[in-house]
């Protein structure tokens, strides 16, 4: 298992497989939460669901101008989804209304982060953390988002070498979580699915990651 993603050429279409030399990871224990995005999750102006559409969410990614997310890449997450692998966390307006969502897969106790988007401000960053709250609620091992970005920075992501995460990676799958995934299609305000989180500080295993990177 090497921790390889699918892509898609923007010329060709054509599939190919990449991987990062250091490896974005969001500590599932300890991460930031932003004051103002603390703030929008008291507030109610959203909804968010797990697994309530998933299939619309892959095909609402591949039909923007600028994606990597083929109807190949679609038809793949989409079987993956059927087989309990691939989840989505969507965010709503009004219980109605489609404006975020964060995807990926699962495989034990791992979690890689495939995509998101957003219709209206933070929405694809409440999906994100309604997908931070069921790992470290469900004693999930890793949260691999791919790529190290300033953005995720924020939130308290770190670098770590290729080494390092091809070891994780293996313990991370051959760990146990359980969750049903599917007993959350039905939108819940944000304070009561995500406002759970707890701020935490910096742990000595992302210091050692970072230093290792």
């Amino acid at each position: 298992m090497s921790g390889r993603f699918p892509l898609t050429s923007s010329d060709s279409g054509e599939i190919f497989w990449s991987s990062e030399e250091h490896r974005g990871i969001m500590p599932i224990d300890e991460f930031h939460i932003p004051k103002n995005l603390k703030r929008t999750l008291r507030q109610d102006r959203f909804q968010v669901s797990i697994d309530c559409c998933f299939e619309d969410v892959a095909r609402n990614f591949s039909g923007r101008t600028e994606t990597w997310i083929s109807p190949q890449i679609v038809e793949l997450y989409s079987k993956l989804h059927r087989q309990g692998f691939a989840h989505s966390f969507e965010v709503w307006q009004d219980g109605t209304e489609l404006i975020g969502d964060y995807f990926g897969l699962v495989i034990g106790g791992y979690f890689v982060g495939i995509s998101q988007f957003n219709e209206v401000r933070d929405a694809g960053k409440i999906a994100f953390m309604h997908c931070m709250h069921v790992l470290r609620t469900h004693s999930f091992a890793m949260h691999d988002v791919q790529a190290f970005t300033p953005h995720l920075e924020q939130f308290g992501c770190f670098k770590m070498s290729k080494e390092d995460f091809r070891k994780q990676l293996l313990a991370a799958v051959a760990s146990s979580a359980k969750f049903d995934w599917f007993a959350h299609q039905i939108p819940r305000p944000t304070s009561e699915a995500v406002l759970k989180l707890k701020q935490g500080e910096t742990t000595s295993k992302r210091t050692t990651a970072t230093a290792d990177a």
